[in-house]
């Protein structure tokens, strides 16, 4: 695994002491020889920062300042990254034990695939794993491109669970800040103008389900 690429990962977070150390814990403990992780914080006034200093030696960057909000948190966090592949992960989601041993070898194995996506997955509010999909996320990309990926369809591009290649992110620019609560769908839609998403037959990451707690589910 030393040759396997750099994976750089992101995490916004703010005020969110009750998840934010199952969620580092599920980066750092998979023991990867090649991550970088940022974490921004935008201000906390609770716990969340006391709790994030007791991993100061796993992270490549931290600060805490106010911002304009989740999604320029983490376009500010990967100014702070180096690493070939690339993905970002909530506050309170978390990754699998295998997760970055699949991606690094996926990435360097097949030198043509640039972004991919494993099986939707799903925590509840105490970090229970309640459910798996056992159907590969994915639509064609001309799909992809045009938006058409809705949850009566084939459900969503799962976000926790997708990862890319730098190239992409650099040629898309990355997120569009003027969409508040959907930027990453719409950067789906401009990664797929340049490639298509390839599923992997496994799980990457989960959302944890916070009903009437989330942006996702508030809005």
């Amino acid at each position: 695994m030393i040759n396997y690429p750099k994976i750089s990962i992101v995490t916004a977070c703010y005020n969110a002491e009750k998840y934010i150390d199952a969620t580092i814990k599920s980066i750092i403990s998979q023991d990867y020889p090649n991550l970088e992780l940022v974490i921004i914080d935008g201000g906390s006034t609770d716990n969340t920062i006391k709790i994030i200093k007791n991993y100061k030696k796993h992270l490549s960057y931290f600060h805490s300042r106010p911002d304009e909000g989740q999604y320029h948190a983490i376009q500010e966090g990967f100014k702070y990254t180096s690493g070939e592949i690339m993905a970002w992960l909530n506050a309170d989601d978390m990754y699998f034990p295998w997760t970055f041993k699949v991606v690094g070898h996926v990435f360097k194995k097949f030198k043509d695939v640039n972004w991919i996506i494993g099986l939707p997955s799903y925590f509840n509010k105490d970090g229970m794993l309640t459910k798996i999909s056992q159907y590969p996320a994915s639509y064609e990309q001309s799909f992809i491109r045009k938006g058409f990926y809705r949850s009566y369809l084939a459900g969503y591009l799962q976000q926790e669970s997708i990862f890319w290649r730098r190239e992409l992110w650099d040629k898309t620019k990355g997120l569009d800040l003027k969409w508040k609560y959907a930027a990453d769908f719409e950067l789906w839609t401009r990664f797929a103008m340049y490639d298509e998403l390839v599923s992997v037959n496994a799980p990457l990451a989960g959302f944890r389900m916070l009903p009437g707690e989330q942006k996702s589910s508030l809005y």
